[in-house]
């Protein structure tokens, strides 16, 4: 039993050495023409500002959580948004000192205008790329491939490809 309890303790170090904790976040801006039933379309302007924290297990797998705050102009109207998604990434490639990555993502979202508001969920696949300036500090560059959001209440669902950018800054610990 003691040999077990050992090799446990060994084991949980080891893969506690290989971990790293990671800090940053990123800006995002998405500027999108919406379709209004034949009527031309208007320009629909998203920033955010997306705080993160994860932790790397090891070269390949990392997972963490953004929480996201922004701000969207149509046509003379904000809206406010404010999501949570957690998130798995895999580094598939390494050239160099930039690594390309995949995340999944789901969470929690809400967004508001003059008081009335709606929530729901947020489902996304986002490539992206690291640009390791040094082992503590990385450029963060990445976009929503594919992206599904149900909304509760009259807004519905809404599916979309290719839609924002983030850069950011990431730290490691």
């Amino acid at each position: 039993m003691k040999k077990v309890l050992f090799i446990v303790m060994l084991l949980t170090a080891w893969v506690g050495a290989q971990a790293q904790f990671q800090v940053g976040g990123t800006l995002g801006i998405d500027v999108t023409n919406v379709g209004s039933d034949g009527e031309g379309s208007v320009t629909q302007t998203t920033l955010a500002i997306t705080p993160e924290v994860g932790y790397r297990f090891n070269k390949t797998w990392t997972v963490g959580a953004q929480v996201g705050f922004g701000v969207v102009s149509l046509e003379g109207e904000s809206l406010t948004k404010f999501a949570i998604m957690p998130y798995v990434r895999a580094t598939f490639a390494s050239v160099k000192m930039v690594d390309f990555f995949g995340e999944a993502a789901i969470g929690y979202g809400h967004q508001s205008v003059e008081g009335y508001g709606v929530s729901g969920t947020i489902l996304a696949l986002r490539p992206g790329m690291a640009i390791n300036f040094s082992p503590k500090f990385a450029v963060i560059a990445r976009t929503n491939l594919l992206q599904y959001e149900y909304w509760d209440g009259d807004h519905g669902t809404e599916f979309s490809i290719n839609k924002g950018f983030d850069l950011g800054v990431q730290f490691t610990f």
